[in-house]
Order: structure tokens, then sequence, then C-alpha cells
């Protein structure tokens, strides 16, 4: 599960609202991290409680919750992260002042 729409008849009217449910994919997704990212940061009790209640073991998430959550920790999130348009945002975000990107520096022994 990546995630799916719930939708939800307002009272009073025909409008529907959509609200997105994301699993810890979803998150990854997202955030633009790699998929096991989001596992560690809920051990960590780093992200915000879920939702819902869990599915079999699986948490989740609106998709406003994620995003107010990046917002407040200062983390990357992308409204839509399929869209080609992200990659300038992610090279922005990853470069440093003088436009390149810093070298990978690993300390310790191999």
């Amino acid at each position: 599960m990546y995630g799916s729409d719930v939708h939800d008849q307002q009272k009073g009217g025909s409008a529907t609202m959509s609200c997105k449910i994301l699993d810890l994919r979803g998150v990854a997704r997202h955030c633009g991290v790699e998929e096991t990212t989001p596992g560690q940061w809920r051990q960590r009790n780093v992200l915000p409680p879920s939702d819902f209640p869990e599915i079999r073991g699986c948490p989740l998430w609106y998709l406003d919750t994620i995003r107010q959550w990046a917002q407040e920790t200062g983390r990357v999130f992308y409204e839509d992260p399929d869209k080609w348009s992200d990659v300038d945002e992610i090279n922005d975000h990853r470069s440093s002042d003088d436009g390149e990107i810093p070298p990978l520096v690993f300390s310790g022994a191999a």
C-alpha cells in the first residue's frame, strides 16, 4: 500500500473532500527518502503518532499530518513525488551554498 484516497461527503452539500492516507512507503515517497527511513524514524519516535489504529502492524497517516510534521521539523515534503520538476528541488535542497554538491565524508574504519 502506498496511499489511497478516502472520500467523505460533507454535511449539507454534494461536494466531496478527498483525504489521502499514507503508509510508511508513502511517507518515504513524499519526503524523498529511502523506503526504510520512515520505519527508522518511527522506531526513534520521530514521526507523529499514526492517525489510525494499526492494521497488521502498518501505521497510517493523513497526508496533511505528514505535511505538517515535515514543515515543523524542517524536512523536505513533495506534494506530488512523481513529478519530474521535483528533481530540481531535490538538487537545490542537497547542494551547498556555492552550487556544488558536497563530497561524501566517511569517518571510522571500513
